[in-house]
């Protein structure tokens, strides 16, 4: 590190200096040539803030861009002092907020909200979901309309894909319906 005075660092148009003695609270911390040690202007900020909850809830809300860099930098130093205590952290959430970790992600991916609840069995075929991920059952499709994004219904994984792979209109399916239709004609 280099030692510089603030004049000097004023002079070179530095923001930070290193002064290399201790501020008039003992820190050894780089100085601004606006606040001073960097150490008590951070002890000063914690001050102010834990002291006046409405100005950080205000300054919250006006910096939404900043706390969420702040959070993000904050989790990532908790994860990675221990990551096995995060991700339980996140599945026992994810537990017990099923329906709205679902919601979210049905949001995230473009998806439309259900007009009623998940049934135990593919609306389609009336059988219960077979596929598995990870060892366990999947839940049912959220089925619906690529052109206008209304949702449709829910299907198992088979129905869905074999729908999906069809062309996902009604056109397409009744195309596949009359090939059959003239394989079996043929063959009677």
């Amino acid at each position: 590190m280099e030692i510089v005075q603030r004049k000097e660092a004023l002079e070179r148009g530095m923001d930070r200096y290193y002064t290399g003695k201790p501020c008039s609270r003992g820190h050894f911390d780089y100085r601004t040539v606006s606040r001073g040690c960097l150490e008590c202007a951070r002890e000063d900020d914690r001050k102010r803030y834990k002291s006046d909850p409405d100005k950080r809830n205000q300054w919250k809300a006006n910096n939404p861009d900043k706390v969420k860099i702040h959070r993000k930098k904050a989790d990532a130093k908790r994860y990675m002092e221990d990551p096995r205590k995060i991700i339980d952290k996140n599945k026992k959430w994810y537990m017990t907020n099923i329906e709205k970790s679902k919601s979210h992600s049905r949001k995230y991916r473009g998806l439309p909200q259900p007009t009623r609840s998940e049934p135990k069995t593919c609306e389609r075929c009336n059988k219960p979901e077979s596929s598995k991920l990870n060892g366990k059952v999947k839940s049912l499709c959220l089925d619906h309309c690529h052109e206008t994004g209304k949702f449709r219904g829910w299907l198992c994984s088979k129905c869905n894909t074999g729908i999906g792979l069809l062309g996902d209109t009604l056109s397409d399916l009744c195309e596949a319906v009359d090939y059959l239709k003239r394989f079996e004609d043929e063959n009677v």
